[in-house]
């Protein structure tokens, strides 16, 4: 009875969270009304209410759940390898969730996100193939190298995304890998 009882309310959030994401993309979240997202959803007001207080803390749910799964795919690697094939697999995952991503983040609902990306520069920039570009840094500098990869990495995916450009998700990963091992300035 309880497995079925959370396989309803999995069904139920679902459908919220995917009622939300259609009014999204033609909305902004200040101008969806519980009534309009409760008709798109084809979920009663009394049962949003049961699992949430308004259109924002399901959008809040939405990021969770985005998050939480890139947060299962970074860990702490050994080698720069396992980093790069982190990089690899979250380019894969922005690829697959590109829709749910691109909503967030003109909402302005990207926050962890961005800071999950950040983590994970900062072990790619733990285990640089070429330091010689950051070896004679102080940790400030290095600190704004790293913001500057991350932001710069994020910034590629997002284009990627909203242009669908014809690239893969591992050509994207080796572009940024690149990016970051690279010394550029000469």
């Amino acid at each position: 009875m309880v497995k079925k009882e959370n396989q309803r309310i999995a069904l139920t959030k679902k459908l919220l969270q995917e009622g939300l994401l259609q009014l999204l993309e033609v909305k902004s979240l200040d101008k969806i009304s519980v009534t309009e997202l409760c008709r798109e959803s084809g979920i009663n007001r009394a049962t949003f209410y049961n699992h949430y207080n308004s259109p924002q803390e399901l959008l809040n749910d939405i990021e969770n759940r985005i998050t939480s799964s890139l947060k299962g795919i970074i860990g702490l690697p050994k080698t720069a390898d396992e980093v790069i094939r982190q990089v690899e697999q979250v380019c894969e995952f922005f690829h697959q969730n590109s829709r749910t991503i691109l909503i967030l983040h003109n909402c302005h609902a990207d926050e962890d996100i961005t800071e999950i990306l950040y983590d994970l520069n900062q072990n790619f920039q733990y285990y640089r193939m070429n330091d010689k570009f950051t070896r004679t840094m102080d940790q400030t500098n290095l600190n704004l190298v790293s913001i500057f990869f991350y932001t710069g990495c994020y910034n590629i995916i997002l284009h990627w995304l909203k242009n669908d450009l014809q690239k893969s998700p591992k050509e994207i990963a080796d572009l940024m890998v690149r990016l970051a091992t690279e010394n550029f300035i000469q």
